[in-house]
């Protein structure tokens, strides 16, 4: 289970980082399958090295990304990314994945870039530009990314909880993970574009609004009152959800499914713009979301997103892929890339966002990933 920590102060992630990048702290916390009988003291020792030099390298990168302006910033980010998922896939893999055993077909992005239709110079151009998994015969994904997007991924979302005693006091207010979206596993034709990746990501929900770009994505927020009513502690869970669009409301609602183990009455009511679910049960320490929505996650701790289908790839997954098309346009086609800033078209704007989100998110996306503890800046 996730634990969430809300700090004032962002610097509070990267003191938690760098402490990964300790060989002492590595070599006492790596995970169980690398402690196995036959896994020697050396190879620990290799690989705690391997994940600290992999941090350095990401640390590096985003101070580097930190003092370039943006027509060389996602470059930089691309590859501070690259660097945590390296670090990532250390952590996650087995012996293979050392930096000097990996096998040759993971040695690269494992990304393609295309640009598919024709250029606008609006915002409308993130859903043009492409990235495609590359796959070997076998249908194993290749590079950096096909082994990064190899291991099982998931999404936690957290909600407020609020207990109070007879006396209508309350006593305690945190919060408390109550769903997990599992995402699917690379598909062999996977192809996705920019639009498709910030879709999913809670931060780029109102600039993708006000550039007129659809997000998966509808704001609400979820909370768990506990009560004392008379002999009986009964728990109140409830979920709110509006949007201006009430089509956008009718596809999560269409989406929605009952939980077959949930016992207890559910109450689902639909307005034009709203949507209300609502469950009464005995009190349980751990709340439960009493429906299947397709993805919930978090943008701050006391607001959650709701979306209509299960992306493929989680938010990390959705920076990486995204500042890798933007880090291909700025290397590798500068004619491009150039004429956004010279005209200070609507895209260089998004552009910026997105790198903006890049920087603040990916260090505690990482963080989570090996660490199971969640970060949020107040």
């Amino acid at each position: 289970m996730t634990r969430l920590i809300i700090t004032p102060n962002e610097e509070i992630i990267w003191t938690a980082i760098r402490r990964y990048q300790s060989i002492g702290f590595l070599k006492s916390n790596l995970p169980q399958h690398h402690r196995e009988p036959e896994r020697s003291k050396d190879n620990i020792n290799k690989l705690a090295k391997q994940i600290s030099f992999s941090i350095d390298q990401a640390i590096n990168y985003f101070r580097a990304a930190d003092a370039v302006p943006l027509q060389t910033k996602p470059l930089l980010i691309y590859y501070g990314i690259c660097a945590f998922a390296t670090a990532d896939i250390l952590w996650r893999g087995d012996g293979s994945d050392a930096l000097d055993n990996r096998e040759a077909k993971f040695r690269s992005h494992g990304l393609k870039f295309s640009i598919k239709g024709d250029r606008t110079l609006s915002a409308s151009d993130a859903k043009i530009y492409t990235a495609s998994a590359v796959f070997d015969e076998q249908g194993t994904a290749k590079g950096l990314f096909g082994r990064w997007s190899s291991f099982d991924r998931s999404t936690s979302a957290f909600c407020e909880y609020w207990h109070y005693d007879a006396s209508n006091n309350l006593q305690k207010q945190l919060f408390l993970e109550f769903n997990t979206t599992n995402h699917p596993k690379l598909p062999d034709t996977f192809s996705t574009t920019i639009n498709d990746c910030i879709s999913n990501i809670p931060d780029l929900v109102d600039e993708m609004e006000m550039f007129e770009l659809e997000s998966n994505l509808t704001s609400g927020s979820a909370h768990v009152t506990i009560e004392s009513r008379g002999i009986s502690t009964l728990s109140d869970f409830r979920i709110n959800v509006l949007y201006e669009k009430s089509e956008k409301i009718g596809r999560l609602f269409s989406s929605i499914k009952r939980h077959g183990s949930i016992e207890h009455p559910v109450n689902l009511i639909r307005g034009r713009n709203s949507l209300s679910i609502t469950m009464e049960r005995a009190a349980t320490d751990r709340p439960v979301c009493p429906v299947q929505i397709p993805y919930i996650v978090n943008s701050k701790s006391d607001k959650c997103y709701f979306g209509s289908s299960t992306p493929t790839l989680n938010e990390f997954g959705s920076l990486y892929v995204s500042t890798y098309i933007l880090g291909m346009l700025a290397r590798y086609n500068p004619h491009i890339w150039m004429k956004y800033f010279s005209e200070k078209t609507e895209f260089a704007l998004l552009c910026e966002q997105i790198c903006a989100v890049a920087v603040k998110r990916i260090p505690s996306l990482f963080l989570e990933g090996i660490s199971e503890v969640r970060y949020h800046i107040s």
